[in-house]
Formats: C-alpha cells, sequence, structure tokens
C-alpha cells in the first residue's frame, strides 16, 4: 500500500473554512486521487503561511526533508514544488497546480491524461468507482 505524501506551493491568502464550498484546488486534488482508489493521504506545503512569490528563506528544508520521510509516492503541486523536489533530488510525480484559474484545464483531454498518468506512478490499475 503506498504512503502518499502531497505537496503544495504555500496556503491560499483565504481560509478554506470561510470558503463555501472550501477549495476548488483542493476538491480537483481529491478527484484525482479517487479516481487512483487514494482515500487517505497527507498534504503540506513548502511554506506554512500564503506567499505570493515564495523565496528559499520562506521554506523550512529541514522540515521538508524530515516530513517526506516513509512516504513512498510524493505528488508536487505546481511549477515551483516540482522544481524544488527535483533540486532536492527527490523523486516525485510532479502535477500541475489544481486550480481552476490553470489554462491547461481548458483542454479537455488534459484531465483524463493526467490522471492516467498519475494512475501509472501509483501502480494503480485503472480505478473503478
Amino acid at each position: 500500500m503506498n504512503k502518499v505524501l502531497v505537496i503544495g506551493h504555500s496556503p491560499g491568502p483565504t481560509d478554506i473554512m470561510k470558503k463555501r464550498n472550501r477549495s476548488a484546488s483542493l476538491n480537483r486534488l481529491n478527484s484525482w486521487l479517487d479516481a487512483c482508489g487514494v482515500r487517505i493521504y497527507s498534504f503540506s506545503n513548502l511554506s506554512a503561511h500564503h506567499v505570493p512569490v515564495l523565496k528559499k528563506s520562506d521554506i523550512d528544508e529541514t522540515l521538508i526533508k524530515e516530513c517526506v520521510k516513509g512516504y513512498t509516492k510524493i505528488i508536487t503541486l505546481g511549477n515551483e514544488v516540482a522544481h524544488y523536489f527535483k533540486k532536492l533530488g527527490v523523486e516525485h510525480f510532479a502535477a500541475p497546480h489544481p486550480s481552476p484559474l490553470n489554462r491547461k484545464f481548458n483542454d479537455k483531454t488534459f484531465e483524463p491524461a493526467l490522471i492516467k498518468s498519475l494512475q501509472k506512478y501509483l501502480n494503480v490499475v485503472e480505478y473503478k468507482k
């Protein structure tokens, strides 16, 4: 059984507990993981506080290195996070940021292809609900 860790950039500017439908980004991420049969996963961000532009000083590198221990699969959200993990030499699946503002999702074939790639990374035979 895979132990999955998802790493994002930083929390959004608005408290998700105050949003009506929580976070559209987290809802999309959960739909991807549901399609892979992942029911339990851990989540963290490179920065504990909202930062529009991530700087090295915003990242607790010791915490991140400790955080990834014990996980068999790591999914990064967005280019900056994927680049950071590549520099660390940590194997991961570089997913695009799941925000509804991400224009990649305008292509209706993009998300199904992404889910198939994620299933392959997680060693999942196509999961049926």
